[in-house]
Parts: C-alpha cells; sequence; structure tokens
C-alpha cells in the first residue's frame, strides 16, 4: 500500500479509478481482503466509501446474464407513455422515475412532506425516513401544482369521496391500462428503472447515498446517515439521471 500510494495516504483522496488501478496490482485474494476492510471502515463511518467492492463486477458481468427482454422502461417507452398520458398523469409517472418512490408514498404525499426542494416521507414497507430531492425536470412543475394547496392536502390526490381506497385504485389502474397498452409494463417498472439507472451510473456516487434511495441502511448507520445527511449530495445524484442515457443498457442488454 505504502509503494503505491505512498505513506499516510489521505483516504479522502480515493477514488474508484484509483482503487481500480491499485486494484490491478494485487491479486484477487487481496483485493477481497480490502473489501472487507473497507467494509468494516463503512460500517464504523459512512464517510468511508468502499470503493473495493464497487470493483467487485464489472457493467458487463452485472448485466451481461440479464434477459434480451428489457425489464424497465427503455427510453423511447418513456417518450411514448408520457406522450399518451394526461398532464397531471404524466407528471405522476414522471416523478416516480426521478424518485424512484413506491406508489403508495408517491400518491401519500402532501405539500407538507416538500421542504429545501425535497420529498420528506415514510418508507412505505419498513417506515424508516427518506429524503429524495426533487430532479430539476420537475420541479417547476411540482411547486406550481403545490402553489394553491394547503399543508394537508395531497399533491396527486383529491378525495372526492369517503372511499379512498378505491378512488386511489382507480388512478393506479387507469395510468397502469395506458402502460399495458404501450409496453405491457405496470407502474413498479419506474421504480426498477430508476434502480437501475442509478447501479449503471452510479460513478464515484457514495454506495449509501444511493441505498438510501431504496433501501434502509442497517443499524445503527441508518439512524447516523438520518443525523448527517447531506442534502446536496443526494441532490446531485438525483439532477445526474436523464433517461435518454438508458439506451446504453439497451444495447448492453441487446448484445448479451
Amino acid at each position: 500500500t505504502n509503494s503505491f500510494f505512498g505513506e499516510n495516504y489521505d483516504l479522502d483522496k480515493l477514488s474508484l479509478v484509483e482503487a481500480r488501478k491499485f486494484s490491478n496490482t494485487l491479486s484477487d485474494a487481496y483485493v477481497r481482503h480490502l473489501k472487507s476492510i473497507f467494509k468494516k471502515a463503512n460500517n464504523e463511518n459512512n464517510e468511508i466509501v468502499n470503493w473495493f467492492a464497487k470493483l467487485e463486477t464489472s457493467i458487463e458481468e452485472r448485466y451481461g446474464n440479464i434477459n434480451k427482454s428489457v425489464d424497465f422502461f427503455a427510453f423511447n417507452e418513456i417518450k411514448a407513455i408520457l406522450g399518451a398520458l394526461n398532464e397531471e398523469q404524466a407528471l405522476l409517472f414522471n416523478t416516480l422515475l426521478y424518485a424512484g418512490m413506491r406508489f403508495d408514498e408517491i400518491i401519500s404525499l402532501k405539500k407538507s412532506n416538500i421542504k429545501n426542494n425535497c420529498f420528506y416521507f415514510k418508507d412505505s414497507k419498513s417506515y424508516f425516513d427518506k429524503v429524495v430531492p426533487i430532479h430539476k425536470n420537475i420541479l417547476n412543475e411540482i411547486y406550481a401544482k403545490v402553489k394553491n394547496l394547503k399543508d394537508n392536502e395531497y399533491l396527486f390526490f383529491t378525495p372526492a369521496t369517503s372511499n379512498k381506497k378505491r378512488e386511489i385504485n382507480n388512478i393506479r389502474q387507469s395510468i397502469n391500462t395506458k402502460l399495458k397498452e404501450l409496453t405491457n409494463k405496470t407502474l413498479h417498472k419506474t421504480r426498477t428503472t430508476f434502480i437501475t439507472y442509478l447501479n449503471y451510473f452510479r460513478g464515484d456516487f457514495s454506495s449509501s447515498d444511493i441505498k438510501s434511495f431504496t433501501h434502509q441502511l442497517s443499524g445503527e448507520d441508518q439512524k447516523t446517515y438520518n443525523k448527517a445527511k447531506n442534502v446536496d449530495r443526494l441532490r446531485t445524484i438525483i439532477d445526474s439521471i436523464d433517461f435518454q442515457n438508458l439506451q446504453q443498457i439497451e444495447k448492453q442488454e441487446m448484445a448479451s
């Protein structure tokens, strides 16, 4: 380590590129040791990124065995869907895509859940705190929508009857009907698309930050992370999403 990095190397300078260069000088056994060491370090301090875990599989290995049928919304499908949906439905669909939220989470959003250009809410399955910055492409539309809402009013749902569950199911079903006509996929694939995108184009982003969008961090890490959450760092990840780049994954899959 000293011969490669020099003595007293600052870990903050370590990047995916440097970790890959160093790993190329080592046997697989030593890379596995480094992965374990950095996993332990990350458990103690999530600011320390386990770059060696990110080297575990290449893009080709990660996606090479995927079935040739695209299991997420392809870029051309997204364009066709947005053209077929009405304005309200299109914004809901886009928000699901850009936030990676479940339908149950997004339909429960109220004006009070929006602060600092972010959605603050509870995970609908494990009920832990989540924060997702609002993507720059939909930020103005979201604020135009909440402009005349009260804090306790829903963003995408206005109860008209006492049967709220039936109304919510109608919203879901009306969109899913159009999706199936165009793609034979459902709204759930918006979350799959979001996760696939971030895993493929993860770059030098912190693995903890990426994981916080979709899964609970384990044990004390989650509590610590929620207290020290860097929203600007999360916003950089969200705003980096450009679904036109999905075409790169589509080409990879079709070639496999």
